[in-house]
């Protein structure tokens, strides 16, 4: 006669109550095959409907992973060195980690799926996972400031970066003059036109800065009947009738039709300064030559 997991032998009869009607009796074997047996494998035989009941009072909820041991349902007390894969739902989805030894760099926690991941609250979706994009329905908060060019910001970051830029950005201006003729050495030039003092009276011919600023670069163009100069021309910058000097110069070398001077320390000028140029050297066979300067003005609206 078999013996179920109590000890028990027989067809004995037992009522259970209200858990299968009120005064029904049933056998130990149906009470075992039905509700109590667990094969030896702590696994039920057929499905257990809880429909309208609660489960109360229950130990640990055990989890097989694997071929290994059975865990507690979370994991909490996972062997280290362990991993484990769940399925959900067919064999491209699944909650795996990796089994790593202790001393080598840890993997997370990784959750592969054929058709993304998406996260829901309340019936709406939250955010989605995709295999190549990420879809938001609600608002990112809480963005850290970024270190690196990768990194997601806020609003409040790239307001505050634009509002910097803003600053910064400031009008800029283009002033220039234009000779007809020779260049010849220490001339003072602001129309680069004729004169009775043959160019040294453009020295009062010059431009007046209406408010602060710099000189951020200064180019020349020349030829010699529509040739480039066959010696190097050199003009420098004056203010109130002081030349700068090389370092704020513009040459154009032989052969050569323009040159440009970006400067590595911009020319400060006060508003109400004078500009104008000084020739630096002789270039009698120049026809025509026109000399402008880029400037960045520090005006407040």
């Amino acid at each position: 006669m078999p013996v179920d997991k109590f000890g028990r032998s027989g067809n004995t009869s037992a009522s259970v109550g209200a858990s299968v009607g009120a005064s029904v009796s049933v056998s130990i074997n149906t009470v075992n095959n039905h509700f109590l047996r667990r094969n030896g494998k702590n696994t039920v035989l057929r499905l257990v409907d809880m429909a309208g009941n609660g489960l109360k009072n229950v130990g640990d909820l055990l989890l097989p992973v694997g071929t290994d041991t059975v865990r507690e349902l979370g994991c909490v007390d996972l062997t280290e060195g362990k991993g484990f894969s769940l399925p959900l739902g067919n064999r491209q989805n699944m909650l795996c980690f990796n089994i790593v030894e202790p001393s080598k760099p840890q993997q997370p926690v990784t959750l592969q799926t054929s058709h993304g991941f998406t996260v829901k609250a309340n019936g709406e979706n939250v955010i989605q996972l995709g295999g190549e994009e990420i879809i938001v329905h609600k608002r990112i908060r809480s963005l850290s400031e970024p270190d690196q060019d990768d990194e997601a910001v806020s609003k409040g970051y790239v307001d505050r970066k634009l509002l910097q830029m803003t600053n910064r950005l400031k009008p800029v201006i283009t002033i220039w003059a234009e000779r007809y003729g020779p260049i010849n050495s220490f001339q003072y030039e602001r129309s680069f036109g004729s004169s009775a003092a043959g160019g040294k009276g453009h020295r009062k011919l010059r431009y007046v800065m209406m408010a602060h600023g710099r000189v951020l670069r200064v180019k020349m163009s020349a030829h010699v009947d529509g040739r480039p100069v066959d010696g190097a021309a050199r003009v420098t910058m004056a203010v109130n009738e002081r030349g700068r000097g090389l370092d704020y110069s513009v040459l154009i070398a032989a052969n050569n039709y323009h040159g440009t001077t970006v400067f590595d320390t911009p020319l400060e000028l006060l508003n109400g300064m004078r500009i104008n140029f000084q020739s630096y050297s002789n270039n009698p066979a120049v026809t025509s030559a026109v000399v402008s300067l880029l400037i960045e003005l520090d005006i407040v609206e």
